[in-house]
């Protein structure tokens, strides 16, 4: 997810739901909360990512994992659902994820894209 090439080739070929499994450090998640929801909404999909719990050769994990998906009827601004696990113990997230809305909005969303070659950069020497 700290990459956005791979959800974006993810969506362009077909891909409904992206699924991250991770071990993010507990120093790393904030921005791991960012990356998800840079994705998710960049890519107008939702995203099931899993992280790990507990000590591994002196790391922290401390789980926390998240389902992320739209809210229904909300198309500019997208606006998200997140459903998350505990922070630093056991538990579970589950929630349900509506495929037809994203569907919609992915469509918007890749109508708009611009390819690389058509962008044009005007260089200013200083």
């Amino acid at each position: 997810m700290a990459f956005f090439e791979t959800p974006r080739l993810s969506v362009e070929n077909g891909a409904e739901v992206l699924f991250s499994p991770t071990q993010i450090r507990e120093d790393g998640m904030d921005n791991w909360k960012i990356y998800l929801q840079a994705r998710v909404l960049e890519n107008r999909i939702p995203a099931v990512a899993c992280n790990s719990l507990g000590n591994i050769f002196d790391r922290k994990f401390v789980g926390n994992s998240k389902i992320l998906s739209f809210l229904n009827g909300f198309i500019s601004p997208s606006k998200l659902k997140v459903s998350e696990a505990p922070y630093g113990q056991h538990g579970f997230v589950f929630d349900d994820i509506d495929l037809k809305f994203p569907k919609k909005l992915r469509k918007i969303r890749l109508n708009e894209k611009i390819e690389k070659n058509e962008i044009k950069v005007k260089r200013i020497k200083s």
